[in-house]
């Protein structure tokens, strides 16, 4: 040899019979100094050329100088996996250029071994498999660096990201991408998830469809598409916790827009329950942007409601109210320390139709204000009015009517109309008694 540095030893069996069909190939095996041409050439630089999946990693700082350094790595090491990015590098492209061990066959390889066997490899390990054609993008890879290992294949659910972040006082971030891919997973046993990290995010479909999925050091060409979601549930009993009252939930946002939703529940006894220890607060549509129409309707057999209050406060803006009630019966019991209603309107019209009508009033004082340029009041049939105690009325000094200024009081044949002007009534009980007609 004329490079005396060049030394190797070289086993070569060349123009072998590699099949019954008569064809011919070469194996060898080379100790030392490497080939400079060595068989399928392009593809093992290739092979080079991606690296070790260990070698775009950001690993952390390097370790103490007081590990070995690597050959031909610039700078002190650390353990091996403490390298840099630079260091890994160099380390990979001198892979063809080092020499040591290679072996070639043009046949298949059979390693037969009846006990046990120990392999150490003290920098990386990669495994390609070609799959009978010659494209490595679509080999098969199985990748040991860096204390990691990461397989990647044309099938789905490939790392193809792992690299150390600063959270949790140092940790490896795996990174995942099913390039155009469906999966399937079944499940027959029994599952649990625990997660105890900073955040849990779950993303499903895309504002901007026509967006490239991102990920990573990757460049995929497949867009983001928003897919139909069907979600199903038979189980034998569900529940469901959110916090805990030793440990409440401080925050919870929920956001919903949808151009149509549906909500249909079926079942035996429904019991829905609120505690608020603040306020609670329900917004149905918006000042400027109203819900067009809202429909609501209530098919019950017996219904009742309880309201406990310290005080109630109900505003209600309306352009037109339309209010229909057909009941058997009903049945209003107010309890209150005070009541003031206020009602303005242009217009107000109260219609009732009963066959009987009782109305109980007991207070010790009552007042009345009636303020208007008309008041009319229609009776027809018996008018009976008792008044228990003293009544005071001031009003105009004549009455006008329909029979030109002529009272007709106290016959039962007789419809009464009475027109007021500017009736001001202020009425007041007082424990005396007087049983008649009322005196118009």
């Amino acid at each position: 040899m004329s490079d005396p540095g060049k030394k190797y030893l070289l086993i070569d069996v060349p123009s072998h019979q590699t099949s019954t069909g008569g064809n011919v190939g070469s194996s060898f095996l080379r100790i030392g100094s490497p080939d400079p041409t060595p068989p399928m050439r392009e593809l093992l630089e290739e092979i080079v050329g991606k690296g070790f999946v260990d070698d775009e990693r950001d690993r952390g700082p390097n370790d103490t100088a007081a590990h070995a350094t690597v050959e031909g790595a610039a700078g002190t090491a650390g353990p091996g996996h403490s390298l840099t990015v630079a260091q890994r590098k160099a380390e990979t492209e001198r892979f063809l250029t080092k020499g040591g061990w290679h072996e070639h066959t043009d046949g298949n390889r059979i390693s037969t071994v009846v006990g046990d066997r120990i392999d150490v490899v003290r920098g990386n390990y990669k495994m390609v498999v070609l799959g009978r054609q010659d494209a490595l993008e679509n080999a098969a890879s199985w990748d040991a660096s860096g204390g990691h290992i990461q397989d990647a294949a044309l099938a789905p659910n490939s790392i193809y990201e792992i690299k150390w972040v600063q959270t949790w006082d140092g940790t490896w971030k795996v990174t995942e991408l099913c390039e155009k891919g469906d999966t399937h997973n079944i499940t027959h046993g029994n599952t649990k998830e625990e997660n105890y990290g900073d955040t849990i995010e779950s993303i499903t479909g895309a504002e901007n469809p026509e967006d490239h999925v991102t990920l990573g050091i990757l460049a995929p060409i497949t867009k983001k598409k928003n897919p139909t979601i069907t979600e199903r549930t038979w189980a034998t009993a569900i529940y469901s916790y959110t916090g805990s009252s030793n440990k409440p939930v401080p925050t919870m946002t929920d956001e919903t827009y949808v151009t149509s939703t549906t909500e249909t529940m079926n079942a035996g006894t429904i019991t829905s329950n609120t505690y608020a220890s603040t306020s609670i607060t329900e917004n149905t549509g918006k000042v400027g942007t109203p819900v067009p129409t809202i429909n609501s309707s209530t098919h019950v057999g017996a219904m009742s409601e309880n309201l406990h209050a310290g005080a109630l406060s109900t505003v209600s803006n309306i352009g037109v109210t339309s209010n229909v009630t057909t009941v058997g019966a009903i049945s209003d019991v107010e309890i209150s320390g005070a009541k003031s209603s206020l009602i303005l309107g242009a217009v107000m019209a109260d219609i009732e139709v009963s066959i009987l009508r009782l109305e109980v009033k007991a207070g010790l004082g009552f007042l009345e204000i009636e303020a208007g340029l008309r008041y009319v009041e229609v009776c027809f049939g018996n008018k009976w009015s008792f008044n228990l105690g003293t009544e005071y009325k001031l009003k105009k000094d004549t009455w006008e009517t329909a029979a030109n200024q002529l009272t007709v009081t106290g016959k039962a044949d007789t419809i009464g109309i009475k027109l007021k002007k500017l009736a001001l009534q202020l009425k007041h009980t007082a424990p005396s008694v007087g049983i008649g007609l009322e005196p118009d």
